[in-house]
């Protein structure tokens, strides 16, 4: 599929595209989604600035990827999904602008792949430095990749967690007890994303040929 396209849909018609797919709709949009229904490869990114974010369902099925992103706030302590629904279909070419849309205007966020040109920055910080550190974050990035060759595990699972604070990209990983703070250049959410669909592409590839 050359190009991308996006569809902001209301709450009523995401619930009824919702059914159609699950119904086995072959036609349009519905039948799409029946499509992406057991995607090979999934992907879910979650990221929040203060009170608000967003929440994205990336599927992949041969060359075309499908993009559900919703809007999300924090309510009483609890994260409820706002209405509607905005769909993005796009191919190859298109997959990291499509999903960089759907983040915080942060260039340390957006950048693409090919800006990640400088160096890693290991932080030495104790656990209440590193958490205090955190504390003044401005927006985070949770991302998750899986692949998926039926069965009710995935075969592969790849995990990340950014947050940008004070005109810095974090990579934040917890050690045991121990948080392990780098400071990444931008682009680098971009880069690994892409390294993890790539490494989940493979996954499910080499074990449908295993048989």
């Amino acid at each position: 599929m050359p190009g991308s396209r996006t569809l902001r849909v209301e709450t009523e018609e995401w619930r009824r595209l919702q059914r159609a797919a699950r119904a086995g709709a072959t036609d349009s949009v519905a039948g799409i989604f029946a499509d992406h229904l057991d995607a090979p490869v999934r992907a879910l990114l979650v990221t929040t600035a203060g009170e608000r974010g967003v929440w994205s369902r990336l599927t992949m099925v041969g060359g075309q990827s499908v993009i559900v992103a919703q809007r999300i706030a924090s309510v009483e302590g609890e994260i409820r999904a706002e209405p509607g629904a905005q769909i993005t279909f796009t191919g190859p070419d298109e997959l990291w602008r499509s999903l960089a849309r759907t983040l915080p205007d942060k260039e340390l966020l957006r950048a693409p792949a090919s800006a990640a040109v400088e160096g890693d920055r290991p932080l030495a910080l104790g656990v209440d430095d590193a958490q205090r550190l955190l504390g003044r974050e401005e927006c985070n990035l949770c991302v998750q990749v899986e692949a998926w060759c039926g069965g009710d595990v995935p075969v592969m699972v790849w995990g990340r967690l950014w947050s940008v604070v004070e005109d810095q990209l974090i990579d934040v990983r917890a050690d045991g007890d121990e948080l392990r703070l780098v400071e990444r250049p931008a682009g680098s959410v971009a880069k690994e994303l892409r390294w993890a669909l790539t490494g989940a592409v493979d996954a499910t590839t080499r074990q449908e040929a295993a048989g």
